[in-house]
């Protein structure tokens, strides 16, 4: 039975606020390496050997890791297959970069959008992040309120390309300002940062068992 639902995940894997680094647009940014799948989308894979373990078994706990991870322990997946070899989840997880207004931080908290995709066999499990989307508030007026970001990455790394060929003032001709490019390497960062800690987080979540559990 399909079951369609919006999960908020529970995490908190909230942003560490960057240095004001980037003084000119000569100053490159620090930016994060994103995985990419064949097609040009952000995505993480992971597959992960659990010898001994049955793919009901391994299923069976990555239900509970997702139960103990979002928001609803009663319906916490989107797709759940009968046969207990694909479980599919789509959530949200709040996250924020630091916008500074005359000299003076203030977070601005955003959605960060993202599927995440069990598929289970004898002994090991594949777990796959994609479809990322951000949702930030249109208030600030510093960036759009939506936007691809496979597009933000791509021109964020041609920035920093710019200035290490000498190229520097090439970014002036480019539609982003020196605020922008620092608050979008954050969420880029972020986005990263959230999906490599999350995947280990799920490792654990499947390692644990109640073997010697004496309750």
């Amino acid at each position: 039975m399909k079951k369609l639902l919006l999960l908020i995940f529970l995490l908190p894997l909230l942003s560490k606020a960057q240095s004001d680094s980037i003084k000119s647009l000569k100053d490159t940014l620090g930016l994060s390496t994103l995985q990419f799948d064949k097609s040009g989308l952000i995505t993480y894979n992971t597959v992960e050997i659990l010898p001994g373990l049955s793919k009901s078994e391994i299923y069976q706990r990555a239900k509970i890791w997702a139960a103990l991870a979002f928001n609803s322990a009663r319906n916490v997946t989107q797709f759940d297959d009968d046969s207990g070899t694909n479980i599919v989840i789509k959530a949200l997880t709040q996250q924020y970069y630091i916008y500074k207004f005359l000299g003076t931080p203030y977070p601005v908290f955003y959605l960060m959008y993202f599927s995440l995709h069990f598929t289970f066999k004898d002994n090991k499990y594949r777990a796959t992040f994609e479809k990322f989307s951000v949702e930030i508030p249109q208030s600030t007026e510093v960036i759009p309120q939506k936007y691809g970001l496979e597009t933000l990455y791509r021109n964020l790394k041609e920035w920093n390309g710019n200035i290490k060929s000498g190229n520097s003032d090439f970014n002036r001709t480019m539609d982003i300002t020196r605020r922008m490019a620092r608050l979008e390497a954050e969420i880029i960062n972020n986005l990263n940062s959230f999906a490599v800690t999350t995947l280990v987080d799920i490792k654990k979540g499947m390692l644990k068992s109640a073997k010697g559990d004496d309750f």
